[in-house]
């Protein structure tokens, strides 16, 4: 019985009640009920059967009693039942002593608390750590139970009397847990006090300040809190916390908020000396007589969207200078922050201004990862004007290069900035530069589907060498040619006939183009491939063509494209897969590709009895297929052997009996299949046909001539040794089980070699209708 609870088996567990009743209260090796392993596993069907058939309310060996274990899963109706049947809810608790409450509300289940909102009793009993219900739901912090909660007499002046540790309010662990929906709820319904402050000195505020929550602070702001404190002497005010960290939201916020905000940000200070944060609202101010100002310190670090805040706000003239004369521009260029300088470019900020020692900007390399100059930036942006400061102050040597020696003219064909590479080629550059990586300009423009930029490149003279040799170091080694046909097929054309790369070049996997085309399935890249001279015959060193890598792949139309170009024909009846030794027929059936099948066959001469690993040649697959191949099949089944094994001793007849193929059983036993052939575990077709329940199957071999006395005398020809009545019994065969008892009188209590009947193997493997079936049989228990 406890078997039957554990597995959620509602029909066995009724048939062993309905032959002893008595079992319902037996304890199992854990000495727990079968009601409560039902309970505690969340069985509603079978825990409310055990009710109804007298299942006690005993504890197990851990003091847990079914009531708790119904809480402990959630379930509401089981509970009632329970209450309704006399479990004392009251009284049950576990190990700990926790109530069905307590435990409801620390797994934060509402709709029990809402059960048992009413029993007043239960919400003034303790846990063995002396914890009442409503405690233990404030310190949980959870939503719908604090809503519930919220009418229990004197709950509103606990919530706002609770201390948790370090003397926190529920305000306080809200924040910190980042409970938006509680923080709420605990400030419109329970006016919690605002200004609370724990054991260290800081208010609820403080804390969201901190974990820099703009949310939280508004809505502790708008309830009445104030970032300018209250805070203990020695800690300082959240307002202090928001500047110091950069939070720009909560700072205006403060500003917007508080009429005091502006004295206090321009007065606030430690130790006797101004805080660098307090200049946000002093134009101008500087940290010390350098002369540096907010602005060039939050450039110099790379804060974007401070530099952005404090140049929209006019807080700083933006071309402020220090006591050195740099500007911004130079601050951010000297410590390599990109994406300072990008907006820079972008905002037309004067970047050549120069300082005290007559720098500008312009000269700081970008302190990227590339190494790149402004040279690099602003062609590769397409920023024209600022490319012509550059190039007429001759800042950079025109050809210079970022960490792969690539230049700004590179730079420019990968982007397609025509005018900024024709400015470039204007001021001398270097049309056939070769970077580290090995690539021209040219050759840029082309892996980057620039074929503009190519021709514009091929017009003005650069060398074709180094496109026509380029391979990606990786792995694949693809060139030009392959990476053309993954983007711009209009580039193929001129990679071929303008610089000369041949067709049929091949990547480091042996890979033409063309198998490239027949891997992604483009019809068109197959199309323009074949145009341009590609041969469908070359083989990559996986030992496939490009014919196969589409079949493979499933591309149908591009696999009958590469068919009628390829010539060779031997290498397509030779081919085999290196581990499933499947044939281009195999494949072709398994991808539902019945024309390829018959264009194969007729056209290109395959041996239609080639087979794969496991011994099945097509006629395995075509039989146990869902899709009609009956004209197909009838056009080969003359030249095909319709009687060949498999590695399992098993003929297309046993295939096709196993998936109900009734066509292809007639038309397999028409051309000569043996009717009664054995398998390697001596089962018929017959026999595989009933294992699957397949009656129909059955009747058309039975007709057809099958010896129906073989499947009562069958004994598998395995370590078991079942019969065929207890493989339909294990697979939960109903009708099959049906059928062998009824017409073809088999034991219901034959045994295998294990003394096992077919109600042992229903039984293992939960088949209740077999084994309603075969107790209302009369089989021996």
């Amino acid at each position: 019985l406890y078997s039957a609870v554990s597995n959620n088996q509602l029909k066995a567990a009724q048939v062993l009640l309905d032959f002893d009743a008595s079992i319902v209260n037996e304890l199992n090796e854990f000495e727990s009920t079968a009601l409560f392993t039902a309970c505690y596993s969340g069985h509603d069907a079978l825990a409310k059967m055990l009710i109804e058939r007298g299942a006690d309310y005993i504890r197990d060996q851990s003091g847990f009693t079914p009531l708790i274990a119904a809480v402990s899963h959630g379930d509401t109706e089981l509970v009632d039942a329970l209450i309704q049947n006399g479990a004392n809810v009251d009284y049950s608790k576990d190990s700990d002593g926790n109530t069905a409450l307590h435990l409801a509300i620390i797994n934060g289940q509402a709709n029990f608390v809402e059960y048992f909102l009413a029993n007043d009793k239960l919400w003034e009993e303790p846990n063995n750590c002396g914890d009442m219900p409503l405690i233990l739901a404030l310190e949980h912090l959870n939503l719908p139970i604090l809503l519930l909660i919220k009418s229990k007499p004197k709950c509103k002046e606990t919530v706002r009397e609770f201390r948790g540790a370090e003397n926190r309010s529920l305000l306080h662990m809200a924040v910190l847990k980042g409970s938006a929906d509680v923080l709420q709820v605990l400030l419109r319904e329970f006016d919690i006090d605002c200004c609370w402050m724990d054991q260290f000195g800081h208010t609820a505020l403080y804390y969201a300040v901190l974990k820099k929550n703009c949310e939280f602070v508004k809505l502790i702001m708008e309830a009445g809190g104030s970032l300018t404190g209250p805070c203990q002497y020695s800690t300082m005010p959240p307002f202090v916390v928001a500047v110091l960290s950069n939070q720009l939201d909560i700072v205006k916020l403060y500003i917007e908020k508080e009429k005091d905000a502006i004295h206090h940000l321009k007065e606030y200070s430690s130790n006797g000396r101004n805080l660098l944060v307090s200049s946000v609202m002093q134009n101008n101010f500087a940290i010390d007589e350098s002369g540096i100002n907010l602005l060039h310190y939050v450039a110099y670090t790379g804060k974007l969207n401070s530099v952005k805040f404090l140049i929209d706000r006019a807080f700083f003239t933006r071309t402020s200078t220090d006591a050195n004369g740099k500007t911004i521009g130079h601050y951010a260029a000297s410590n390599k922050q990109r994406d300072v300088i990008e907006f820079l470019i972008s905002s037309q900020f004067p970047l050549d201004q120069l300082d005290n020692d007559g720098r500008s900007a312009l000269i700081y390399r970008m302190p990227t990862r590339d190494q790149e100059t402004l040279l690099h930036v602003t062609a590769r942006k397409g920023y024209l004007s600022m490319l012509a400061l550059l190039l007429e102050k001759g800042v950079f040597d025109i050809d210079i290069g970022d960490v792969d020696q690539t230049t700004a003219l590179q730079d420019a064909t990968m982007t397609g900035r025509k005018e900024c590479i024709n400015l470039l080629l204007q001021h001398g550059a270097n049309i056939n530069f070769v970077d580290l990586q090995n690539t021209t300009a040219l050759t840029r423009a082309c892996v980057n589907s620039q074929k503009e930029i190519a021709e514009l490149l091929l017009n003005l003279g650069a060398d074709t060498a180094n496109t026509k040799a380029f391979h990606v170091e990786t792995r694949e080694g693809a060139t030009a040619l392959h990476i053309a046909i993954l983007g711009d097929l209009s580039l193929m054309e001129l990679l071929v006939k303008r610089i000369g790369i041949n067709i049929n070049t091949v990547d480091a996997c042996g890979r033409t183009v063309l198998h490239i085309a027949s891997q992604i399935g483009s019809i068109q890249a197959a199309e323009e491939s074949l145009r341009l001279g590609a041969c469908a015959d070359l083989i990559d060193q996986y030992r496939r063509t490009a014919f196969v890598t589409a079949l493979e792949s499933g591309h149908e139309e591009v696999a009958e494209r590469l068919l009628v170009a390829t010539q060779d024909k031997e290498y397509l009846r030779d081919f085999r897969m290196e581990e499933t030794l499947k044939s281009v027929l195999h494949i072709a059936l398994e991808k539902g590709f019945d024309r390829m099948i018959s264009l194969l066959l007729n056209n290109y001469g395959l041996d239609c009895n080639c087979t794969d690993f496991e011994g099945k040649s097509i006629l395995h697959y075509a039989v146990a297929g869902e899709r009609g191949l009956t004209e197909m099949l009838t056009l080969i089944l003359s030249e095909i052997d319709v009687m060949h094994v498999d590695k399992h001793g098993m003929t297309p007849l046993h295939y096709a009996a196993g998936c109900n193929q009734l066509e292809m059983i007639e038309l397999l036993v028409n051309a000569g299949a043996e009717v009664d052939c054995f398998d390697v575990h001596k089962t018929t077709p017959l026999m595989r046909a009933i294992s699957k329940n397949h009656l129909e199957a059955y009747h058309k071999l039975v007709s057809l001539g099958a010896n129906v006395d073989l499947a009562r005398q069958f004994r598998n020809n395995n370590f078991d040794g079942e019969s065929i009545l207890h493989i339909a019994a294990e697979k939960n065969r109903i009708e099959a089980m049906k059928f062998l008892v009824e017409e073809l009188k088999c034991d219901v209590d034959c045994i295998d070699k294990n003394g096992n009947t077919p109600l042992h193997y229903a039984l293992q493997k939960g088949c209740f209708e077999v084994v309603k079936y075969l107790l209302g049989k009369n089989a021996n228990l």
